[in-house]
């Protein structure tokens, strides 16, 4: 069952993790999502697809790391401070 669990042992051993995509994982919350973009120093691209992560999150990891560019997509398409698809 991926989720959080999943995110933290990737935050935990992410070193050179660029980009990455959870798609149809409802079980991600802010949590991982956040060891990840906390974690992983070289992270540049997420792309969230029905996960459990809020845009509170999504915007406090957008803010606190500038080059980070996030896709979450949980429903319509949505133009959000930079990101698209923001329920």
């Amino acid at each position: 069952r991926a989720g959080d669990p999943s995110a933290l042992a990737l935050a935990a051993v992410c070193g050179q993790l660029e980009t990455v995509s959870f798609q149809c994982v409802p079980r991600l919350s802010d949590r991982g999502f956040a060891a990840l973009w906390q974690g992983c120093p070289k992270l540049r691209h997420v792309t969230l697809k029905a996960c459990d992560v809020t845009a509170h999150a999504v915007e406090a990891a957008r803010n606190a790391k500038l080059d980070l560019v996030v896709n979450a997509l949980t429903g319509p398409p949505k133009s959000y401070h930079g990101f698209s698809g923001l329920a």
